[in-house]
């Protein structure tokens, strides 16, 4: 019985043994087991990152182009619209001078169209006068011929 409870003891102390060393085969692949877990944490941590930062860059470097080109359309925009006053008001200043260049000569050729009328009614009344007086002259031309010619006028 001894003997028997020594092998039992010895068997039991190999049992434990070997369960001791199962375990302490477990434990090391655990522990390796959370090692590769822990560096394949890091590593998605690490490429979640490098996705961040990327995305993020990406991002700020697109909103960057489209604000520095909105900007860019809007200056330029602005600078047209600033030009184009500057043209309106060069073409307004330039429609105004012609506008009173062009009332200067009408009113001068309403005072010369006038005078013209004037100078014409003038002539009219002149020539008509010429041509009375030569009517006149005519008439005691011929009044005064008739006078002479008539029986009983010698000269």
């Amino acid at each position: 019985m001894i003997k028997e409870l020594k092998n039992k003891i010895r068997s039991l102390e190999t049992y434990k043994d070997i369960k001791q060393t199962n375990l302490d085969n477990k434990a090391v692949i655990l522990s390796e087991s959370r090692k590769m877990l822990d560096a394949e944490v890091k590593n998605l941590d690490n490429l979640k990152q490098y996705y961040q930062e990327l995305t993020l860059e990406k991002t700020t470097e697109n909103t960057f182009l489209f604000h520095q080109i909105k900007n860019s359309l809007i200056t330029s925009a602005h600078d047209n619209i600033v030009k184009s006053q500057l043209k309106l008001a060069a073409l307004n200043l330039c429609f105004t001078d012609a506008l009173s260049a062009w009332r200067q000569a009408f009113s001068e050729f309403k005072a010369i169209e006038s005078v013209i009328e004037s100078k014409t009614s003038e002539i009219n009344f002149l020539e008509d006068k010429k041509e009375a007086a030569e009517n006149d002259e005519i008439g005691q031309i011929l009044f005064g011929l008739r006078k002479y010619d008539q029986p009983g006028n010698s000269v």
